[in-house]
This record gives structure tokens, sequence and C-alpha cells, in this order.
């Protein structure tokens, strides 16, 4: 009963898209001065982590400018998006960074947290021209030593165990219970519709807050001038103790070619 309407709730979540999709122009030097000026007046005051003295980098050679932050739970992932990178949006072109800012999503991600809002009040509300220089400077922007360390061994193996299904863990097999038929055994998701898994920044954070919050409440994409339909991921909290959510995160976390902690239950019973 419960698996069935998660599959009617999931079909409900998936209309037909109508998304505009950004196309950035080559940039110059002043765009991306330009978008430099945007990013440094809003996306620096959540992206940069604060020192001993409340003060924050201002220099991109500085590899704490944009570096990623703990906000209270949800990591603000890094946005040096210069050269290759294991995770987050180094492995996106400018074009895919432009998109995810207008419609709320890309052929990757979507936004959750306290980003939803600032697409819904901020970024989509902006000129192709502004979008253009933030992703253009994001992108000229070096990512860190950390950042850019090659990536972790293939993901075969998960999606092979996911597919075959035998002797699995209890994360595996609440996996493919909730999260497979969207998500799929690979953890690549459904372009725009739902995100990828595998090396996502959210899974892949320091700080586990914001995967155990989508988890526990669903979540829920905006609905933008260039993305109007909205996507819902259901909330499992009602139907996952601590115990289960946090073996559900753990193997996310750890699947494919995610390397982050483990989640225990009382991270979860924290957030509850």
């Amino acid at each position: 009963m419960k698996k069935t309407a998660f599959f009617a709730m999931t079909m409900l979540a998936a209309p037909t898209l109508a998304i505009a999709q950004t196309e950035t122009a080559p940039a110059t030097p002043e765009v991306i001065a330009h978008g430099a000026d945007i990013v440094s007046a809003s996306c620096a005051s959540c992206h940069t982590p604060r020192n001993s003295a409340g003060e924050q980098a201002t220099d991109p050679a500085d590899p704490t400018f944009l570096g990623g932050n703990d906000m209270g739970g949800w990591w603000a992932p890094s946005l040096r998006g210069g050269g290759t990178a294991q995770y987050g949006i180094a492995n996106w072109s400018a074009d895919d960074i432009a998109e995810y800012l207008a419609t709320g999503r890309n052929q990757y991600a979507a936004v959750g947290g306290m980003m939803k809002g600032v697409v819904e009040r901020s970024t989509s509300t902006m000129s192709p021209d502004d979008l253009t220089a933030i992703a253009a400077f994001l992108k000229s922007v070096p990512a860190d030593e950390q950042t850019a360390a090659a990536k972790p061994g293939e993901p075969e193996s998960t999606t092979a165990r996911l597919t075959a299904a035998v002797d699995l863990s209890l994360g595996e097999r609440l996996y493919i219970d909730n999260c497979g038929a969207c998500h799929f055994v690979d953890g690549q998701g459904g372009a725009r519709i739902f995100p990828v898994l595998d090396g996502a920044s959210i899974v892949n954070a320091p700080v586990a807050g914001g995967l155990i919050e989508t988890i526990l409440n669903g979540a829920e994409t905006p609905s933008t001038e260039g993305g109007p339909s909205k996507n819902l991921m259901p909330a499992f909290g009602g139907r996952l103790t601590d115990e289960e959510v946090a073996a559900l995160a753990t193997f996310v976390r750890q699947a494919w070619t995610n390397t982050a902690d483990a989640v225990t239950p009382e991270d979860v019973a924290d957030l509850r």
C-alpha cells in the first residue's frame, strides 16, 4: 500500500516540463567582471565561510572564497567552478549554471533548502546578461585542491548490486523501495526532473543536514518563468524510522562515486 502511494506521487511529480534553457555567450573580461560584482554582493555571503573574526575572503585566489559553508546544517557548496572536480559545479558548463539559476534545475540538480527562495525571488528574475556574467565568473574561479581531487572508483559496483538485488544491506533495500523509481539504480536520475545523486553536492556535503531534511520532509522545485512546472519529492519522515533514514542516507552518501561520512540515527533524530 505504501509503495503504491509512493509511485502515485512520483508520477504526479513528473509533468512535462517547459524549461527555457539559457545559452551563454563567450565570456569577455567585462562580462566576468560584471559577474564578479554580482557574486561578491550576493552569493559570497552564504558560500564563503567566516573566520574567527567574522570576516570573509573576497579574493578569488583565496581557496575559502566561495569554498563552501555550513549554513546551520545545510551545506552551501563550493562555487569554485574552474577546471574539473570530484563534485559540484566545476563539472557543470556555464550554460548549466545559468539554467540552474534561471529555472531552479538543470540536467544534474534541483534547488533545495534556502536556495529555493533565492531562485524564486532573485535569480529567476535576472536578465540573461546577468546570468551569463555570473556563470562566466564562477567558471573563472579555480577549484581548490580538495574540490579538484580525482574522482574515486567507478560506480558500476553499486549499480550491479542494486540490479542483482541479492543480499542487500538495509540502506540498499530502502533505496530500491523508496528512491530507485526516480533516481534509478545508477543514481543518475532523470534530467531536469529527478536530480542526479552520484556526485551531488548535497549528498557529499561535509554536513548531512540537507540530505536528511530532504528525506524527512521532501522537496519541491520552484515555479519560474523558465521552468513553470513544479516537481515534488514526497516526504519519507512519516514512514521511515530514524534508523532507516540513517541507513538510507549513509548508503546514498557512500554509493557509486560518493565518499561522504556515515549518518547516525541520532543525526536524524536531531532534525525531526
